[in-house]
């Protein structure tokens, strides 16, 4: 896995899960999703849903402490816990520039469905000159989570959606 240190550091890889593996995802986060999201909503996240077959697939490449290692940076933490959802959004939206919250550590954005969608823009920390990773199912986005550094965005068109499956290793809630 090689970092991108453009416009801070990163790594993009693309068949992120086994090819059977995938498409048994896709299937089930949008089998999933039509079970479960009202269409009138902009945007839902779910938390580790009640399906075996789902959560199999994820849990077949989880984020790990030795993935957050390799990067020279990053938030401190006593201790990390594994928090995934199912990301589903109906555009026009465009969801603002943003940090990632004080809970988050190590980020990871895999692109789900459809074929053709808006990806991810990263902006330097002036919050400028924003850089596009690619929309491409598959494709996992991966980042710490660094304070008024790793500023991105996202967007969905008017008359398209978006899911995706979004890991974190997080810092464990004071009430864990």
């Amino acid at each position: 896995m090689v970092i991108i240190d453009k416009p801070w550091p990163h790594m993009v890889i693309e068949n992120y899960y086994d090819n059977d593996v995938f498409k048994t995802l896709r299937k089930e986060a949008k089998k999933f999703i039509s079970n479960n999201v009202d269409r009138d909503t902009r945007k839902q996240a779910f938390p580790e849903p009640d399906n075996k077959a789902l959560q199999d697939c994820i849990n077949s490449r989880p984020l790990t402490e030795d993935m957050l290692l390799q990067f020279p940076q990053y938030r401190e933490y006593d201790s990390l816990r594994l928090f995934w959802e199912v990301n589903f959004l109906i555009g026009p939206l465009r969801y603002p520039i943003h940090d990632e919250s004080s809970r988050k550590v190590l980020s990871c954005v895999v692109y789900v469905d459809p074929d053709e969608n808006s990806g991810t823009n990263l902006y330097d920390e002036d919050k400028r000159n924003p850089k596009e990773i690619a929309w491409k199912p598959n494709t996992a986005l991966i980042f710490p989570a660094i304070d008024g550094v790793t500023w991105h965005d996202y967007s969905c068109p008017k008359g398209s959606y978006r899911v995706t499956i979004n890991q974190f290793l997080e810092r464990p809630r004071s009430d864990e």
